[in-house]
């Protein structure tokens, strides 16, 4: 990472969503990814379009920071972008240890459609790693006890 890079996330970004967002555009693929690291941290449901956007085209790194970042993000619409990932994208790209960790924590959410929701996501997870699956199927039956 670049010294500016390091300084940019090491800022209070509290005020700084709008820039931020602006970033996930950037040619810098260094810059978009910290711009996205930066969003999740901040959890601007105002991100969620161009965090969705980085989806799309961009290379698997990029990609599973978007997913990070939308998880961090208690939103509806980052949790249909998530859904939209599972049925749509390339497994190798989305099923990340970054998109199942929040989902499990969401397990344990007040509000029973973000329960559902995660629930859902990770009933569909088809992550290469067997012992990330069998975490996802244990958490799935601990919600049914």
């Amino acid at each position: 990472m670049t010294g500016g890079g390091r300084a940019l996330g090491e800022l209070d970004l509290s005020s700084a969503p709008p820039a931020l967002i602006e970033a996930l555009r950037d040619e810098d693929l260094e810059l978009r990814r910290l711009a996205a690291h930066s969003l999740g941290e901040i959890e601007d449901p105002a991100a969620v379009p161009g965090l969705a956007e980085l989806l799309k085209g961009s290379d698997v790194q990029t990609a599973r920071v978007a997913i990070w970042a939308l998880g961090e993000i208690d939103d509806p619409a980052a949790y249909r972008v998530l859904v939209e990932a599972l049925e749509h994208q390339d497994p190798e790209r989305i099923e990340s240890d970054e998109m199942i960790r929040p989902l499990l924590a969401r397990l344990e959410d007040a509000d029973g459609c973000v329960r559902g929701m995660a629930a859902r996501l990770l009933g569909r997870t088809r992550h290469p790693d067997a012992g990330v699956r069998r975490a996802a199927a244990i958490a799935l039956g601990s919600i049914l006890e």
